[in-house]
């Protein structure tokens, strides 16, 4: 979109578009209601648009929650992932202990799914 300080705006916009046919756009679930407002102002009208999110990700810290309101509505298209891509490399809590990606992951889904976490390793020893 071209930010521009001494305009304290964006560039492109509805009088000068984005010259694009596609836009992928990440992280969508930070996404807040005036920044997509602007990317939408500045697409083409053939223009397709991504949206990739988690909606159980961190929400936008402006105004709005866009992606949980976009997959609230049956007229949005759009493709689940069910596949957990995560390898058993180690990330860090916050004591500094390692847990695998893939047990996080798996855990997510068991909270979110209303289980109780099975999958964790022992951060006591």
């Amino acid at each position: 979109l071209e930010w521009s300080p001494r305009e304290n705006d964006f560039l492109r916009n509805s009088q000068r578009l984005l010259d694009v046919d596609v836009v992928v756009v990440d992280e969508v679930s930070m996404l807040d209601i005036p920044l997509a407002a602007k990317l939408c102002a500045a697409l083409p009208p053939h223009a397709q648009v991504v949206l990739i999110g988690d909606p159980d990700q961190l929400p936008a810290v402006g105004p709005g929650a866009l992606l949980r309101d976009l997959l609230a509505s049956a007229a949005v298209p759009r493709v689940t992932l069910t596949t957990i891509f995560r390898t058993k490399a180690a990330s860090s809590n916050d004591q500094g202990v390692g847990l695998a990606a893939s047990d996080v992951a798996v855990n997510a889904r068991l909270v979110n799914a209303g289980a109780a976490p099975s999958r964790f390793r022992d951060f006591l020893e």
